[in-house]
């Protein structure tokens, strides 16, 4: 159930549910360009919600369908990362290295999680189709740093494993 109602924040009447969805939906930062998102952020409050509806609409795979499939896959990465991915003194687990690359290229072909490298600190390889994201635990506290990527745009450190983070 996907709730896209014109109410600007959530209310003390939604459910906690329906507001995280309103939430997921006006969070467009990993889904958008650059522009997109300069656009919406210049925009007065009570713009941004019709500028979303036709954001989303674009996104839209299918239009002439009632169903918006990009945008429900995009409900599900952003709860899949609330769920499963931790929160920081600083971050909520959309805001990590992991709940980003998640949010924006989905759920990896294959995870290899090493629980104690060489150096003690747990990383995480994950794949996609031949391009890796490496995310390493430098302090053990659960918080996955991205430290190398061969996806095009993304940091690029091959000699990830000689650096001590």
């Amino acid at each position: 159930r996907v709730v896209l109602a014109s109410l600007k924040e959530p209310t003390p009447e939604m459910s906690e549910q329906d507001a995280a969805q309103l939430r997921y939906y006006k969070d467009i930062r990993y889904v958008a360009s650059a522009k997109e998102v300069k656009q919406y952020d210049r925009l007065p409050e009570s713009a941004q919600m019709n500028f979303l509806r036709q954001f989303w609409k674009g996104q839209d795979p299918t239009p002439n369908t009632p169903v918006n499939e990009r945008l429900i896959q995009h409900l599900q990465r952003m709860t899949y990362v609330e769920t499963n991915f931790s929160r920081t003194n600083t971050e909520e687990p959309i805001d990590t290295d992991r709940g980003r690359v998640y949010i924006t290229y989905g759920p990896p072909d294959e995870i290899e999680r090493d629980a104690s490298s060489s150096e003690g600190k747990p990383s995480e390889i994950w794949h996609y189709g031949r391009n890796q994201f490496i995310f390493r635990d430098s302090n053990g506290l659960g918080v996955y740093r991205l430290v190398h990527s061969t996806y095009p745009g993304e940091v690029y450190n091959p000699e990830w494993q000689l650096q001590t983070y």
